[in-house]
């Protein structure tokens, strides 16, 4: 929403988990220039934002999903 100054509650549901969905894969693949960030290190990135820049809901969500599929991501991860 930021490009339309949009902030929180304008935001729909699905536009808020899908940011922290945008964040967090961009942060677990691998770049030309960086190999994937450890989960732990993604956690902790988004988890600064928690409340403010990202609906906690979704951190909080986030948080579970990659506890319960950690062992499924690659070895780099």
């Amino acid at each position: 929403g930021y490009h339309r100054g949009l902030r929180g509650e304008a935001l729909t549901p699905a536009a808020r988990i899908l940011a922290v969905a945008d964040v967090a894969d961009a942060l677990l693949s691998a770049r030309p220039y960086r190999v994937p960030m450890p989960v732990e290190r993604v956690l902790a990135i988004i988890g600064e934002d928690r409340g403010t820049a990202f609906w906690a809901e979704a951190v909080d969500a986030l948080g579970i999903v990659l506890a319960r599929d950690a062992l499924r991501l690659p070895a780099a991860v």
